[in-house]
Parts: C-alpha cells; structure tokens; sequence
C-alpha cells in the first residue's frame, strides 16, 4: 500500500496508511516511514521542536497508533502525544508552573531586557541600579524594551509572570487583595468556589491579574494547576529604525495590600516562548508597587548599604593587620596619649627670652584652634544624629498611615462581603 500524509493547518493532524511499517531518525530531523513498496520522509520540525524529538518522542507516537493492520489508516493527533508527554514527565515543563524557574537565560535568540529610570513625580517608577529592582505606583505604566540578537519570526510570545522571591511562597500564585478585586468583581463570580479550575476573569475587567497590558493584541491566560495568572504579548518584525520591542505594562495591586500580597517581595519573569510554551529566553526584573517609589527606593538603598557596612570586618582586622612583625617592635612601650588640661596656667617671669614667648603663644594659639574645629565637628556629628532620627520617625509616621489605610480597606471590604 501506498504512504499517504496529509497536514491540514491549523490542526497538527497527519494521516498515515501504511502496511508492516517501521520507523527510524536520521540527522535531518524526519520521521521516516516506509513499508516493502514505497519510502515517505515526513518533515515534523513544524509539529514537533527539533529539541523534543527523541526516542522517547518516536516510542510514544508509534504506541499511540496501535499499527497492527497492514491496510489500516491511523490519524495521529499531535495534541495528545505532547499532553501525554508532559504527564509522563518526558516534556517539557510550563513557564507557569507551581515552581516557574527564576534564572536569567538569553537563549539562542539572545533575549535581553532594558529598563531606564524615568521620575516625573510622586507617581511614577524609578529604577534603582544598586538593588537592580523598580519602584513603581499602582496602576502607572512600566514601559519595557525588549531586545534580541536574532531576528524574530511570527509564532513568538513574551509572556509576564509575577512571582513571589521567597522560597517560603514560590510555590503560592500572587493574587490580588480582596479590596481591589472586589471593585471589578463585587460577587467574586470569576473564580467562584468549587470551580477554581474555570478562570472568568475575562467578564470583570481582567480581575484576577495583578499585571496588566494596554496592547490591544495582549492575551491574559490562567493556568488551572498552578492557579497562576499571566499576561503574554505576540512579538513579530521590528519597526523600521529600532532595534528593540517596547511593552507597556500596569499593576492593579500594591506589595503592601492586606490579604494579597502582604509585603512579600516579588519579581517579574519575562519568558521569550512560542505556542506551544517551549521557552527561548528568559529575565527577571524585581518590582515593588507601592504609593511612593523615590521614598521607598531611598529607604530600602540606605539599608542596604548599612547591611553592608555590617558585614564588612571591624576594626580589629585593621589592628591585627597592623600587628608588629619582629621582637624589637613588640617590646617597644605604647606612644603616649595626648592629655588635653582644662586650664593652662603660665607663668611668664620663667621664659628667658621673647622666643620662647612666641613659641608658646604660637602653640596656645594652635591648641585653641584645634579645640574650637573639634567644637564644630562635634555639633555636625549631633545635627546629623538628630536629621537621622527626625527622618526615621517621619517614615515610621507615613508607615503608619499606610498600615491604616489598609485597615480602612479591610473594614470597607468586610462590609461588602456582609452586603453581598
């Protein structure tokens, strides 16, 4: 019997009638198919990725088809071959799985990300190159710029994913709070109970992302296993005269929202990926959303750096360093301490001559000095003290603030819920 294939798009469906076939892989990617009167090399680069086709790939697709009958036609349906795959645990893993990987990798395509810090108010976002992490207030725009070595061809998506960086909650989908979702979605009718698997996000304003898209091309995605929500954008050609992809991107949360994400630190992952979710690229970008972005960047750089500088060695190490080398230097007597006398009483009969005189004068003169500098250096130090600690208790005073507007939130949310 003849071999006949037939590929009907968009359906990755082949039909393959055959009799006592075999099969086997060469180096150029085909399936080959044959029986005793005929040969048909069958090209699946654009069925299968050329980086899954192995045995394994080739024993499933033959087990599948149940080919007993030498005049039997067996249809072969692809989508199955990879569901069953993944299940088996020979595929390949989501991007949004329970545990989304969180490691930079450029890819064959070279995917690269590019942020710059853009402050035009209090309500703006702000890069901080210290931390590598954006500040940025609820519902502003965070424009990306996305950058390849490789040109793209159609079939690509880049996908965003919001992450919890604590392995504590990594495996944990972040949510938005039940204040802000409830303003889309008064009956919490998106996800209602019992049906968690069925994402109606779509009805209510996108409720259940908490990062969102302008594009109009942009696509928002649910899975029903990791209850993970995702937003991913198609990318084709470039413009003309750029070399970079731009993603407006908002958030309809904040860090600090009670019964959200509660102050847990979180990252976005950027996965270059096509249809089927093989991913060729990926970055990570923390985020903190917050009410305001230069306040919170400067508070948590200057901790930071006081982390540093706790880490670093005392200052023993530099005494130790400088520890004599020999004998004769340990036996040497310590230098003498600088007695500072609160009162100098001189008496001039006992100076033999003038010179003498002026030395003394010169060198009372240079005593008063070094007293009035240390006078000054002592009322810096103290006034710095005092900017320090006013600043700390006027961030402690806003903190307060937000911590009771939240608990506003909660009560004007319990509220609802008891109406509803």
């Amino acid at each position: 019997m003849p071999i006949k294939a037939n590929n009907i798009p968009p359906e990755p469906l082949f039909t393959v009638n055959l009799g006592a076939p075999n099969y086997n892989m060469d180096t150029f990617n085909t399936i080959s198919i044959h029986s005793q009167e005929s040969l048909t090399l069958i090209d699946v680069n654009e069925l299968i990725p050329t980086s899954q086709i192995d045995q394994k790939v080739m024993d499933e697709i033959m087990r599948n088809t149940d080919l007993v009958a030498s005049s039997e036609e067996v249809q072969i349906d692809l989508n199955d071959v990879r569901n069953s795959l993944n299940e088996e645990g020979t595929g390949i893993l989501p991007p949004t799985g329970t545990i989304p990987s969180q490691e930079d990798y450029s890819g064959p395509y070279g995917f690269e990300l590019n942020l710059t810090s853009s402050s035009h108010g209090r309500g703006s976002y702000v890069y901080s190159p210290l931390l590598k992490q954006v500040f940025i207030g609820m519902n502003n725009v965070l424009m990306m710029e996305f950058k390849t070595t490789l040109e793209l061809h159609a079939g690509l998506y880049i996908r965003s994913l919001l992450v919890y960086t604590c392995d504590d909650f990594v495996c944990e989908p972040v949510v938005r709070c039940a204040s802000h979702a409830l303003e889309d979605d008064p009956r919490q009718e998106a996800h209602a109970r019992g049906e968690e698997e069925i994402c109606r996000c779509a009805n209510f304003k996108q409720v259940g992302h908490v990062m969102r898209c302008s594009l109009s091309d942009a696509e928002y995605c649910y899975d029903s296993r990791s209850e993970r929500h995702s937003v991913r954008v198609p990318v084709g050609k470039l413009q003309a005269g750029t070399d970079f992809i731009q993603i407006p991107y908002s958030f309809s949360c904040k860090t600090s929202c009670p019964r959200g994400m509660q102050r847990k630190p979180v990252q976005i992952v950027f996965t270059l990926e096509n249809e089927e979710g093989y991913v060729f690229g990926r970055k990570v970008l923390p985020v903190k959303i917050c009410s305001c972005p230069k306040r919170d960047k400067d508070r948590q750089e200057r901790d930071y750096r006081k982390a540093q500088q706790l880490s670093c060695p005392p200052s023993g190490s530099k005494r130790l360093a400088s520890a004599p080398t020999n004998q004769n230097e340990a036996q040497q007597p310590p230098p003498l301490k600088a007695i500072k006398l609160e009162e100098n009483h001189f008496d001039e009969s006992i100076l033999p001559n003038d010179v003498e005189k002026v030395k003394h004068n010169q060198r009372q003169t240079v005593d008063d000095n070094y007293n009035r500098l240390l006078t000054k250096l002592t009322n810096i130090e103290n006034t710095m003290g005092q900017y320090e600690k006013t600043q700390d208790r006027i961030e402690k005073t806003q903190d307060r603030i937000e911590k009771t507007q939240d608990r506003i939130l909660s009560l004007l949310t319990k509220i609802l819920e008891t109406r509803t």
